[in-house]
């Protein structure tokens, strides 16, 4: 489903309807299933994505967990830096031949911008 055809518009109005129609407090739980619905239309693949992120969204928002931006900023910089050594991994296993995908040529600059990017967060942080 996109938002650029007929089967679009007519889940919107649709939810846009039902949203109006019932009370208060079902409607972030109507929505949820709205979105469940949407991105499990266009790909099944993301319904798992989607229900980790409500799981976790849930927990938080009940425990009054939350994250500072320090704490924020090690999770980016840990983030990226195990995307970086996965790109390096690659980008080893072509650059010595050990496979041909000439598509695997682009993991160097791909693992020399998250390794910039990785400094420039901890710079930032430093000062």
């Amino acid at each position: 489903m996109f938002f650029d055809t007929p089967i679009y518009a007519f889940f919107l109005a649709l939810v846009v309807l039902i949203y109006w129609r019932i009370g208060w407090r079902s409607q972030n739980r109507m929505l949820l299933v709205a979105s469940y619905i949407f991105y499990g239309w266009w790909d099944v693949r993301f319904l798992g994505l989607i229900a980790a992120s409500t799981v976790v969204d849930y927990y938080c928002a009940r425990t009054g967990y939350s994250v500072t931006p320090e704490q924020w900023r090690f999770y980016e910089v840990y983030g990226l830096f195990r995307l970086g050594v996965i790109a390096q991994q690659i980008y080893y296993r072509y650059f010595h031949r050990q496979t041909t995908n000439e598509a695997y040529a682009r993991f160097l600059p791909m693992t020399i911008y998250l390794e910039e990017r990785c400094n420039r967060l901890i710079d930032e942080a430093a000062s």
